[in-house]
C-alpha cells in the first residue's frame, strides 16, 4: 500500500503546483537522466558488468527521479514543490529519452 500512497501525495502537490522556474526544473531533469547515464555506464564498466546484466544496469541507472524522493523532501526540506517538479518533468522527459537510453545501454556491451 506504500506506493499508492506515494503517488496520492505526490498527486496532491502536483494538483497545487506553481510554475516558478520552468528553466532551472527542465536543467535539473536533464541533468538527473544525463548523470544516471553516466554513471551508470561507468559503474557498469568498473564492475565488469557485460551483456544484458550491463543493458539492465545501465538503464536503471538513468531512470527518472522517484516518487520517493518527493516524500523525503517533504520530509526534510522546504523545497518540495522542487522535488515535485522535477520528479513531474525528469519524468516526462524519460519517455523522450528512453529509446535513446535504451540504444546506448544496448550499443554498450
Amino acid at each position: 500500500i506504500a506506493v499508492p500512497l506515494m503517488l496520492f501525495t505526490l498527486g496532491v502537490s502536483i494538483a497545487r503546483l506553481k510554475v516558478t522556474s520552468i528553466g532551472r526544473t527542465t536543467f535539473m531533469s536533464v541533468l538527473r537522466l544525463g548523470m544516471g547515464l553516466a554513471v551508470g555506464l561507468g559503474l557498469a564498466h568498473l564492475f565488469g558488468f557485460e551483456g544484458a546484466q550491463r543493458g539492465a544496469f545501465v538503464v536503471q541507472a538513468a531512470m527518472p527521479a522517484a516518487v520517493l524522493n518527493y516524500l523525503i523532501a517533504l520530509q526534510y526540506t522546504e523545497h518540495e514543490q522542487d522535488v515535485a517538479a522535477i520528479v513531474l518533468v525528469s519524468t516526462a522527459l524519460g519517455f523522450v529519452a528512453l529509446p535513446a537510453i535504451l540504444l546506448i545501454a544496448g550499443m554498450s556491451y
